[in-house]
């Protein structure tokens, strides 16, 4: 069992001594001890730091950020770390502090580039996320709760109550962006999505799947599947080891169980998102995975989870299913984004991602939905 020290780090004092002592705490050296402290970028929910103590290898800090204890169970956050640690299927899991978790640092690998999440050659990137995604989509963690039932729609009606009552003083460059985002007809299309994805309103799919025929309603049943999903698979969540030549999946923040093509969706619509650093441009119609990509994408996954008959058509039904849920994946994170603008410390502006999400995210992709032409499309 890992350490559990009542030790809460004050981020609005210096940092890093305080990550030495708790370190010291957790993995028994002398807080004497020569220890190199150096931030890890990346992390907009979380800080994040990594602590080399002189002779021992390093180790992830992860300090919780407010806004995320809103966002998620912190409790069951770290339960299934824990599980998912003991598995082998994630990082280790070194101590647990009263504000965060200090985790094992992966010696040897790296976050994957943002356009690697599109590349299948040299390395094939594209399939070995899938496959791994897919051995995810096995495990049952006890920790995760009901397997029964996807948890988005209740996770989203706590994030809308959260985000809704988010304030910024009158007149201030916040209150005008919030007030620009039209908060209201964002919830009521969240709301409005339960129609045409499994909710209390079909059966949980089930009526989705009745009035479909062909591949269309076998693509449903395989892809409204609830599995443990990661829900938050971008490039930075996967770390790559050239020796091994494999991936390793991190940050279960969001893990929960949910769709199959709630997870996938969300996956593709993270390589525009991962994509923001290369032009500063949210950009869907070049960075989400071309017809090309996805079926290459999808043959791997589906492979790995022993689903046979993959033809063309069926993974172009795939693609228009993964579309729909494509829309509650972006919605999600522009909800999240506000409520993150009015609690999170973390210096990031969450008003304007936001607005790229929605406008650039959700908004295009309501556009191919609608078009009924997306599946077979480059898109």
């Amino acid at each position: 069992m890992p350490v559990d020290v009542p030790f809460v780090v004050d981020i609005d004092t210096d940092i890093p001594p305080q990550l030495i002592e708790l370190c010291s705490q957790v993995l028994t050296f002398p807080s004497t001890h020569s220890c190199e402290v150096v931030q890890v970028q990346g992390g907009i929910t979380n800080l994040l730091f990594r602590v080399t103590p002189e002779g021992l290898d390093p180790v992830l800090v992860r300090i919780f950020g407010k806004a995320g204890d809103l966002a998620c169970d912190r409790q069951s956050e770290n339960a299934i770390f824990l599980e998912l640690a003991a598995s082998g299927f994630g990082p280790a899991l070194w101590g647990l502090f009263g504000n965060g978790r200090i985790e094992g640092w992966l010696v040897g690998r790296r976050p994957m580039e943002a356009v690697e999440m599109l590349q299948t050659e040299p390395v094939d990137f594209v399939g070995k996320t899938a496959v791994r995604l897919a051995e995810m989509h096995r495990l049952s963690p006890d920790a995760a709760g009901d397997s029964s039932l996807p948890r988005v729609w209740e996770q989203l009606a706590e994030w809308i109550v959260h985000a809704g009552m988010v304030r910024f003083p009158p007149g201030s460059e916040k209150a005008a962006l919030l007030e620009d985002l039209h908060l209201q007809e964002i919830f009521a299309e969240a709301r409005n999505l339960e129609a045409t994805i499994p909710s209390s309103r079909n059966e949980q799919g089930q009526q989705l799947i009745d009035s479909s025929s062909g591949v269309l309603a076998r693509a449903r049943e395989v892809l409204y599947e609830v599995a443990f999903c990661h829900n938050d698979l971008l490039s930075g969540n996967m770390m790559y080891s050239q020796e091994k030549d494999d991936l390793v999946f991190i940050d279960f923040e969001y893990a929960s169980y949910n769709c199959v093509g709630f997870d996938i969706a969300n996956h593709f619509n993270a390589v525009p998102e991962s994509c923001l650093i290369l032009d500063n441009t949210f950009d869907a119609k070049q960075y989400y995975p071309s017809r090309k990509v996805r079926h290459h994408w999808l043959r791997s996954y589906l492979a790995a989870r022993g689903v046979d008959g993959v033809d063309q058509d069926f993974l172009d039904a795939c693609s228009q299913v993964i579309l729909e849920f494509s829309l509650l994946a972006e919605i999600r994170w522009v909800i999240w984004a506000v409520l993150n603008a009015g609690h999170a410390a973390v210096d990031f502006d969450y008003l304007n991602y936001a607005k790229l999400r929605y406008c650039d995210g959700f908004l295009v992709y309501k556009e191919w939905w609608a078009s009924g032409r997306f599946a077979r499309s480059g898109g």
